[in-house]
């Protein structure tokens, strides 16, 4: 696992060096198009915590590893702080909250379109998207439009770029990582599109899933829980279902 870490490291490195500089002139030039969301979401790839949690687990086993993981929600809910979005404002999406090794994606798929050839207004936030970032937010089973994606990715990098951030340790750099930032601007997404219902598939799932920011959805879901993906996964781990 650490091996297969650092190539994922190497090749990041590699393929971040031919978009640095166009990050850099949009940076300087204020620029807020799609591309340039996209390149200030690359830089945003957390693959050094990646590498770190392998070490960890190497040098020092899986507790401490699962420590830094253990963060992830409250550390997602510090985002969701500095955007001004509140639990109330989480409730009122009345998300479906789908978890699963197999199957959740399409489970997803299926309860979206059922509301909304109901009448309802979806959201659908998933993950791994195939070709775009964007495939991760639709609306209305659309994906969102690169114009809305660019659109509301700068309104909460502005944001975090304005806000006056305190010293204090134990707070979360001024932006977040790649996953956490897709997940937190989902939820700011279907807040400002108004939609009757978020259908929320988790990412690697497990309590330590940042899209567990979601305290009390309308609906929970668990699909075919398998043990042979993630076996270090305590939620796909046959003596931790309980405790995940």
């Amino acid at each position: 696992m650490l091996a297969t870490a650092r190539r994922i490291t190497t090749l990041y490195r590699a393929s971040a060096k031919s978009s640095s500089s166009r990050l850099l002139v949009s940076m300087l030039t204020c620029s807020s198009s799609y591309e340039d969301a996209i390149d200030r979401l690359m830089e945003l790839q957390n693959i050094s915590s990646v590498v770190r949690n392998a070490e960890l687990r190497a040098k020092q086993g899986k507790g401490q590893a699962d420590k830094l993981r253990n963060d992830n929600v409250r550390v997602t809910n510090v985002y969701l702080k500095r955007l001004g979005i509140t639990s109330e404002d989480l409730k009122k999406l009345n998300v479906i909250h789908v978890a699963g090794t197999k199957g959740k994606g399409s489970t997803c798929a299926l309860t979206e379109s059922i509301l909304r050839h109901s009448g309802y207004s979806t959201g659908f936030s998933s993950s791994p998207h195939l070709m775009e970032v964007r495939e991760r937010i639709r609306l209305n089973g659309k994906v969102i439009s690169r114009d809305l994606f660019a659109k509301y990715f700068f309104e909460i990098w502005d944001q975090f770029k304005r806000m006056e951030l305190t010293e204090d340790p134990s707070l979360p750099p001024r932006y977040p990582s790649f996953i956490k930032y897709i997940v937190v601007m989902s939820y700011y997404v279907f807040i400002k599109e108004q939609v009757d219902v978020a259908v929320v598939e988790v990412g690697l799932g497990g309590r330590f899933d940042c899209t567990n920011v979601i305290q009390d959805p309308a609906v929970t879901a668990v699909t075919h829980l398998g043990y042979e993906e993630y076996p270090s996964v305590p939620a796909l781990s046959f003596s931790s279902v309980a405790e995940a």
